[in-house]
């Protein structure tokens, strides 16, 4: 680990710490006034139902509320939790105002309304309501609230989730609420079309390599983009709360995916096998995790989250021991892993309420999600430079190889000719001698048998002419 990445790591840590407090105001009475479009940092009194039946807003308005922020998180609790606060108009004239809730996780909420010792008015909202049946048509629960000059109102919010409890209260006007959420679709349009449009481009790439890499990392892409639409309630609309809570599974789905795309990436079967082995264990308790969420959602997350904790950081390490070891992807993937590490603590911490809310700890996991996504890409196309690089030298290393080759043969090819024509000039005089040889026993030979042929003719004469033989002897005398 270099100096630079432990200072890296250090001012993140910071940044996180820094940013943990938000500034409240003492008051849980609200005073709406001309000119303020907007009402977010305040207090506001709760009191948590631990009581076997549920408490009604009667015998709640009885109990002794305590007071916090009206940035909330109380972990993962099945419980009722009631809030209240008191709004006022003083201003001359009629006024409307939206009470929001920043998140969509919540199960149900019960808005109770009592302008009078009398009056007393109940609307419900939350994920058991569905948005066609909702006064305001939003994802995120939003009540709207009428004011006449002067007039004031007592809230009582009853609120239960399966999620973690974590939200903010905000009440703001109908132009403020409706520009805020013009805002927020704009921002959503801008992040899912940039990853969308990632993840098609890497589908393309894995069409063309068949490299199991990017079928990971484009299934990792959409899976978050499900899990990204889910969390933040943009997919509420279209369907029902039982799928709400079976899309869950998403969470383990994409660190499932994840895992499988750092094995592939940084080679741990390959480098690190210890530590592959050990991923191994996280996939398999993941997937019995994701079973687990389809039987029971709340204590199925909650077991997600406790996973994650070891998880993230291991994965941390296996990316600085591969930095550490000349691993060149390993600097994009760890400052890859490392934003996501951020942003998952952080939504871990948040929903199992060690840190306290604030709409910029609730997007961390969008926000880190969008710039891990972007360096994961870049890391497929340097991957693949890298690869180029390698097949480049590959091929000088054997076109270097084939020009030393080949002057070796040919010095090889000129011995061997030389040896050839050696031999060829030795066969050539020991055939000129044996031709010789064969030209002087063929002389021989001939007259050998030009005598033999002489001495038979001779014979045959004597044969022939018996008194030729008596004679000779007188010849001779």
């Amino acid at each position: 680990m270099t100096r630079k990445h432990i200072i890296y790591f250090f001012i993140s840590v910071c940044l996180i710490i820094t940013t943990i407090s938000t500034p409240l105001s003492a008051n849980s009475h609200i005073q709406l006034q001309d000119g303020i479009e907007s009402y977010i940092d305040f207090n506001i009194e709760y009191f948590e139902d631990t009581a076997d039946k549920p408490l009604t807003v009667d015998q709640v308005r009885k109990e002794k509320f305590q007071t916090i922020s009206n940035a909330f998180t109380f972990g993962y609790n099945t419980n009722n939790f009631w809030f209240r606060m008191t709004v006022s108009n003083d201003s001359n004239k009629a006024k409307e105002i939206f009470l929001e809730l920043t998140e969509a996780i919540h199960k149900h909420i019960d808005l109770y309304i009592i302008s009078s010792e009398t009056t007393l008015i109940h609307e419900r909202n939350g994920l058991s309501i569905p948005i066609k049946e909702r006064h305001v048509k939003v994802s995120n629960p939003t009540f709207s609230l009428q004011f006449e000059a002067g007039e004031k109102k007592k809230l009582y919010i009853k609120l239960s989730s399966t999620n973690g409890v974590f939200g903010a209260i905000h009440l703001k006007t109908p132009q403020k609420f409706h520009a805020t959420n013009q805002l927020k679709e704009k921002l959503y349009i801008f992040y899912f079309g940039a990853i969308i449009t990632m993840g098609l481009y890497n589908l393309f790439i894995f069409f063309f390599l068949r490299e199991k890499i990017y079928l990971y990392y484009v299934s990792y892409v959409f899976v978050s983009i499900i899990w990204s639409a889910n969390y933040k309630g943009i997919l509420f609309p279209y369907t029902t709360m039982e799928t709400y809570h079976i899309l869950q599974i998403t969470i383990p789905l994409f660190l499932i995916l994840f895992i499988r795309f750092s094995q592939a990436v940084l080679e741990t079967k390959k480098y690190f096998f210890k530590s592959h082995k050990i991923l191994n264990i996280f996939l398999g308790i993941l997937i019995f995790s994701l079973l687990w969420i389809l039987i029971d959602i709340h204590s199925g997350l909650y077991f997600i989250n406790i996973i994650a904790t070891p998880l993230l950081p291991f994965l941390l390490f296996i990316a600085f021991w591969a930095l550490y070891k000349g691993h060149s992807i390993a600097k994009i993937y760890l400052l890859a892993i490392s934003i996501y590490l951020i942003s998952m603590i952080i939504l871990s911490l948040l929903v199992l309420g060690v840190i306290p809310y604030n709409l910029f700890f609730s997007n961390a996991p969008i926000i880190g999600s969008f710039f891990e996504i972007i360096l994961l890409s870049l890391l497929l196309a340097y991957r693949i430079n890298l690869l180029r690089e390698e097949k480049i030298l590959t091929q000088e290393k054997l076109l270097s190889h084939k020009a030393s080759e080949g002057v070796r043969l040919a010095k090889m090819v000129d011995d061997k000719t030389r040896e050839l024509s050696t031999l060829n000039d030795q066969l050539g005089i020991e055939l000129d001698g044996k031709k010789t040889l064969y030209q002087e026993l063929n002389h021989r030979v001939k007259n050998n048998l030009l005598m033999i042929l002489a001495l038979i003719k001779l014979q045959i004469s004597r044969t022939t002419h018996p008194e030729t033989k008596k004679r000779t002897p007188r010849n001779t005398k």
